[in-house]
């Protein structure tokens, strides 16, 4: 039992970084420039260099691998400024959906006849796996938890989904292979199958 304790003392102790990530998203005008010390950015969100003596070797080398043109998501510890590059924790290719032109999303096909997806300034991809994403649309005051859309890759689809509740505050959207859930808290709201 003693041992117990002083396990679970130590087990509480262990920092754990990624329950505080935030993600950014940068698009390179040009190749990263890196030396021993520091990683130099030019982005169409401004310049930045960044002191890199403590970046992890995974981080150095998606720098590396980077190329002019290319959008990039970068997985950092909460209050991440862009000046210590050791406050990255990961560094992805974006998504292909990550930044869409929602323009263009209005020509693929509406599932549902008369629920036809018209694009505005409020959209953002909240979930998405390799055949389906999620799209929210502000409400505005008409629905707090707002307006989505699953859209369907393959098929170029979409269908208009229901959230099943307006409440925004513990509000979230999963998205798996099989099935989209919303849920307000531990509260199952809505739930639809992914096909």
């Amino acid at each position: 039992m003693k041992y117990r304790v002083i396990l679970s003392l130590l087990l509480a102790a262990i920092p754990t970084t990624y329950a505080f990530a935030d993600t950014v998203q940068i698009n390179l005008t040009k190749k990263p420039e890196l030396s021993e010390e520091g990683i130099h950015l030019s982005t169409k969100q401004g310049n930045y260099s960044m002191y890199a003596v403590y970046a992890s070797k995974k981080v150095f080398k998606a720098f590396e691998q980077a190329k002019k043109g290319q959008c990039l998501e970068l997985e950092t510890n909460k209050g991440f400024d862009f000046s210590d590059a050791s406050k990255i924790i990961n560094v992805k290719p974006c998504s292909v959906f990550s930044n869409p032109d929602f323009a263009q999303l209005e020509r693929w096909k509406a599932e549902i006849k008369g629920q036809e997806f018209g694009a505005d300034s409020s959209e953002k991809i909240i979930a998405e796996t390799s055949t389906h994403f999620i799209v929210y649309q502000n409400a505005g005051v008409s629905c707090a938890a707002g307006n989505y859309w699953l859209f369907n890759k393959q098929l170029k689809s979409y269908r208009p989904v229901d959230s099943g509740t307006c409440d925004d505050r513990k509000f979230k959207a999963i998205l798996e292979a099989d099935k989209l859930i919303f849920m307000s808290g531990k509260k199952v709201t809505a739930q639809y199958p992914v096909y």
